[in-house]
């Protein structure tokens, strides 16, 4: 195990080698495919390195230059497919010479980039605020992408620009916001309605991890022994987080998942849905599968059983990790009913010119004519192409189509274990060896290097105690 480690490592830290090894493991990574690269000149391939220009400091920056023939970038989301869209497109502008003559500007409503894989260990505290959600500006730096906080609302696609209502960091009111091109990357935002009743707890974003962790340590405090929780949703979020859970609160916690479909983690593959669901019975969580939330009141879940009878009891904490849709921007006819918007293979929205989309907003067929689902993996994939196709765009370049690649998928399972498999590579682990290669591969594949290496150091100060948790000698 040791030498294997240090292996894969080695291969890590080597630049020719880390993009597809580390594609075997990361549900959130790929480079593009290389023979579809290799099918096109030099002048226009993706470059693999970029020169640090600029500053960037957490005020207010002056946004899109209306000014003579610059060309004005707009991204609207900070998600995985917005800030991995923008750093593509500041190392392929540098690499073409255009960087100084085009504006990129991303607009979140969060001052954070929420590395979403990481929040598990956010709530149970193996992990710190700082190093699952840096701020926006730090990861930027050099890059010379400006940021903007604030709430994009409404589009106007015939004078090509946005309305954001600015959040009080970037100066507050309403500003007009210019682009040549625009990117939507919103993701999964808006909240389920029963989310906003007291006691009913999201799982999406940083702020839902903090509400959660601070309701978790009141009742810790107040000596509640066993703190209820119920989690609502078997998909990855939910089967996650109430494993990382029962094995952080170990016998000070009784968790209830309502799944309701026939098994949990419908959409993994075979191999991790089985060592998931041998963690679960291992850490005491119960589960019931084809069973129907139909009320949730103040501190109580009422659900429909099979035999059609309708059951209640009460919690402490509930929690919703079912799915969310996209957040609706005013002004744009082409989202559906349920928040998507349709997108070539090119990653352009269809009968659209200068609109792009990616991520969970994108309703994407790709290449090969198979569906694209929404997850991080996919997210920065087409981030990777929609920064080709613009700059392309911009140059006169050669598009690329986007072509999803399935290459696995990892699961945190608590107390230091992890779930990975990946069917492109042959790979099935799990146990403490995945949960340290999990940990290394998302650690590498960070937004910058900046924030990378002070993780990394912050890690490595707390390595001995890890080591003697993971191993139960405490």
């Amino acid at each position: 195990g040791t030498s294997f480690f240090m292996a894969t490592l080695i291969v890590m830290s080597n630049p020719s080698f880390s993009s597809g090894f580390i594609a075997s493991f990361n549900p959130s990574f790929t480079s593009l495919n290389c023979q579809k690269l290799a099918s096109h000149s030099q002048s226009h391939r993706p470059p693999t390195l970029s020169t640090a220009r600029g500053r960037s400091t957490r005020r207010t920056f002056p946004v899109c230059s209306q000014a003579g023939s610059e060309k004005r970038i707009c991204i609207v989301g900070g998600g995985f497919g917005g800030l991995y869209t923008a750093l593509n497109l500041a190392k392929y502008l540098e690499a073409k010479g255009k960087s100084k003559e085009t504006s990129v500007t991303l607009i979140s409503d969060s001052e954070r980039f929420v590395y979403s894989p990481f929040l598990y260990e956010l709530v149970t505290g193996e992990l710190q605020d700082w190093e699952v959600a840096p701020v926006y500006t730090d990861v930027l730096k050099g890059t010379g992408v400006k940021f903007l906080q604030g709430k994009a609302q409404s589009v106007d696609k015939i004078n090509k620009t946005i309305s954001v209502d600015l959040a009080s960091l970037s100066g507050g009111g309403k500003q007009e916001v210019s682009y040549d091109k625009l990117i939507l990357a919103t993701g999964g935002n808006s909240k389920d309605e029963k989310e906003g009743e007291p006691g009913v707890f999201g799982f999406r974003s940083l702020e839902d991890a903090k509400k959660l962790r601070a309701r978790l340590a009141g009742l810790k405090f107040a000596n509640k022994k066993p703190i209820k929780i119920a989690v609502v949703g078997g998909g990855y979020p939910g089967i996650e987080l109430s494993c990382s859970l029962a094995a952080n609160m170990k016998k000070n916690v009784d968790i209830t998942i309502f799944q309701r479909g026939d098994k949990i983690l419908p959409r993994a593959n075979l191999y991790n849905r089985i060592v998931a669901t041998q963690r679960l019975a291992e850490l005491g969580v119960k589960k019931f599968l084809r069973t129907e939330v139909v009320e949730i009141k103040d501190d109580s879940v009422s659900w429909k059983q099979n035999n059609g009878a309708v059951a209640e009891d009460k919690f402490d904490i509930i929690i919703r990790a079912s799915s969310s849709r996209p957040s609706v921007l005013n002004g744009l006819d082409v989202q559906e009913e349920d928040g998507r918007i349709h997108v070539n293979d090119m990653l352009k929205v269809k009968e659209e010119e200068d609109l792009y989309a990616v991520g969970d907003i994108a309703r994407c067929i790709d290449s090969s004519g198979s569906p694209v689902p929404s997850t991080a993996q996919i997210a920065m994939q087409q981030a990777e192409v929609a920064a080709w196709n613009v700059v392309a765009d911009l140059t006169g370049g050669v598009p690329l189509t986007f072509r999803r690649q399935d290459l696995g998928e990892m699961l945190s399972l608590g107390g230091y274990t992890a779930s990975l498999s990946s069917k492109a590579f042959g790979l099935q682990l799990d146990d403490k060896l995945a949960h340290l290669l999990r940990r290394s591969v998302y650690l590498i594949r960070m937004p910058s290097t900046d924030h990378k290496l002070k993780v990394a150091s912050s890690w490595f100060r707390r390595l001995p105690d890890e080591i003697e948790k993971s191993l139960g000698l405490r």
